[in-house]
């Protein structure tokens, strides 16, 4: 098989940070919302966010107020996204988003993690009928 035909279009998922960089720390918006902040540690939070230095894991109420839509409408779309009419993805989705992020040499160690037996009998042999 050519590799060349499976380009990686994804980014990397579990690459470490070059040296002396950091990943970006998670903060989610209900610890914005309730966390009591002076305006300067808000104004740092924020600088942060803007700078890349953090991300915020946002709430449908903060989503709505950013993009200027009813909650309402943005839990319609999460379901539909979603494919299983509720807010949260399957695994399964979860699953094909990590897949898809993967870079071939990631998704090459998963299959050695977890045995090429294993992901030809359980995944690929039961499609070929």
């Amino acid at each position: 098989m050519r590799r060349d035909l499976y380009p990686a279009t994804g980014l990397p998922v579990n690459t470490s940070p070059a040296r002396g960089i950091s990943s970006p720390r998670l903060i989610s918006a209900q610890t914005i919302a309730k966390g009591h902040w002076q305006p300067h540690q808000r104004a740092r939070e924020a600088a942060a966010w803007i700078s890349g230095r953090a991300h915020v894991k946002p709430t449908t109420v903060l989503a709505s107020k950013v993009f200027g839509v009813s909650v309402p409408l943005i839990r319609n779309a999460l379901r539909r996204e979603n494919g299983n009419g509720t807010l949260a993805p399957t695994n399964l989705t979860l699953l094909g988003r990590a897949w898809n992020r993967a870079t071939p040499a990631e998704r090459a160690e998963f299959g050695r993690a977890i045995g090429v037996n294993v992901v030809w009998d359980e995944a690929v042999a039961p499609n070929l009928a």
